[in-house]
Parts: structure tokens; C-alpha cells; sequence
């Protein structure tokens, strides 16, 4: 189902007004966002933002103990996350951080929600209502808001992964399996790969669940899985390994290791 003009401008702007309304507090106190997990991510990424605004890659974190690499949540707070730019970018016209960065959480949260929207309503072929429904149950659960500042790169683009899993079982392999990939790099990138890990199996789940309501329990089912999910999860690797390479050869750095007494 194909939404009309109409339909796509007016579902833009209910979802933009519910998730502003619910986020007008970053107008009041600027970051209503109150919490532990939230203000812990904040002030990783603005440390990471101010650092490249001076120019430099913070590698290196020497506010911790006596200095580690610098990783918070895998590629949460790396250099390269794509939300540390943003946010980068932002200051150099607003001033407040944490009003910018309630800019940024707003953007996603609104984003899931369209998506959620798109959909409902072109997957599913669910009446507005519900698909509205389901987007506010999507963009405002307590599960998202309880880590919406560090985690919802990858929850962002959920619902199109769960589009490219319906074309995927109808057959358009090739071209939707690469941009599956390209989807959960940027849920990646702009999240955690924690995130991107529950993403993926939202995405399993969904492609196998479209495969076989319409091929059954048959060869092709299994072929079309396998096919797809090594375009898609190669392609993803070869995307993310610039991040996940070094921290995994990192990690001796960041833990402890008790050692024998002889």
C-alpha cells in the first residue's frame, strides 16, 4: 500500500507533534531527560564533541584511573559515531549542549515513530489508526525512553529493516539485502551494537516469518534465508570492523585480569 501525498504530509506532522510534545521539556529545562543511563551518555558524547571540535580524535580517555582507550558502550561514544558530528556541528550554532542534544534525541525518537507509521501501513496494510497507534507505543515505550540518549540508533531503523525482510520473501533478494546492511550500519554508527544486535533479530525473526507464510516450510525458504543473510551480515561486518576490529584488540586494555601468585 502506497501512502498519497496527503497522507505522507499529515502523518509527518502528527508524529513530529506527539514527539514534541512529549520532549517540550528541552524548552523549559532544556534536558528532561533526568536520569542515570541518560546523563551518563550525554556526557561521554559531549566530551567527544568538544574534542573534535579542537580538532582531535579522543583515542585516548585520561579522565579515567590513569588513562584507557576511549570507549564507551562499544562505538557509542567513539570518534566515529555519527551522533558525536552532529552534536559537534550543533554547538557550533547553539551554545547550550544539552539543549542540542535534546535536539538530536528528538529527531530519532520521531524518526522510529515515522517508521513505525511507513510500516504499519505499507507492510501490514493496517488502518491509519492503528498504524498511529502503534508508532506512539513504538517511539514512547518506557523501554525506549529508558535508554534514549545512548541506545536508539538501531531501533530507528528497526521497522525498515522489517521492510526490507517483506521485498527479501517476495524475491527482490540482491537490492534489499545490501540495503538492509546499509540500514543496520547506520542503526550501528548512530547507536550501539548492542542495539544493533537486538535490531538484527528483529530483522531474523521478521524474514523468517514473512518466508515461510509464503513458501511454507520448503528448500526455498532455507535458500532464500541463507543467501540473504550472508549479503547482508558480510556486507555489515565489512561496514562496522573499522570500529570492532580495534576494540575487540582493545579489550586487554579495559579489563582487569587477576594474575597467579607463584
Amino acid at each position: 500500500m502506497k501512502l498519497s501525498k496527503k497522507e505522507l504530509i499529515v502523518s509527518l506532522s502528527i508524529i513530529f507533534g506527539i514527539a514534541l510534545i512529549n520532549f517540550s521539556g528541552i524548552f523549559v529545562d532544556n534536558y528532561p531527560m533526568n536520569d542515570e543511563d541518560n546523563n551518563w551518555g550525554f556526557a561521554f558524547k559531549y566530551y567527544t564533541a568538544n574534542k573534535l571540535l579542537e580538532g582531535e580524535f579522543p583515542l585516548w580517555n585520561n579522565l579515567f584511573f590513569t588513562g584507557m582507550p576511549f570507549f564507551e558502550q562499544e562505538v557509542t561514544s567513539n570518534p566515529l559515531n555519527f551522533i558525536s558530528f552532529v552534536l559537534a556541528f550543533l554547538l557550533i550554532f547553539i551554545k547550550n549542549p544539552y539543549f542540542a542534544y535534546s535536539l538530536i534525541i528528538l529527531v530519532q525518537i520521531f524518526l522510529m515513530g515515522w517508521f513505525a507509521y511507513f510500516v504499519s501501513r505499507r507492510v501490514f496494510q493496517l488502518a491509519p489508526l492503528a498504524s498511529y497507534f502503534v508508532a506512539v507505543i513504538y517511539m514512547l515505550n518506557m523501554g525506549q525512553m529508558e535508554r534514549v540518549a545512548w541506545m536508539p540508533g538501531a531501533f530507528v531503523v528497526a521497522p525498515l529493516l522489517i521492510l526490507c525482510a517483506d521485498h527479501i520473501a517476495k524475491g527482490r533478494i540482491l537490492f534489499y539485502s545490501i540495503l538492509c546492511a546499509l540500514f543496520q550500519a547506520i542503526g550501528f554508527y548512530f547507536g550501539s551494537s548492542v542495539s544493533t544486535a537486538w535490531a538484527s533479530i528483529v530483522f531474523i525473526f521478521f524474514l523468517s516469518y514473512f518466508l515461510i507464510i509464503k513458501y511454507g516450510f520448503s528448500l526455498k525458504v532455507f535458500k532464500i534465508f541463507t543467501i540473504s543473510t550472508a549479503i547482508i551480515y558480510g556486507i555489515l561486518f565489512l561496514l562496522t570492523s573499522v570500529i570492532m576490529v580495534p576494540f575487540l584488540n582493545s579489550m586487554g586494555d579495559l579489563h582487569s585480569v587477576a594474575n597467579k601468585c607463584d
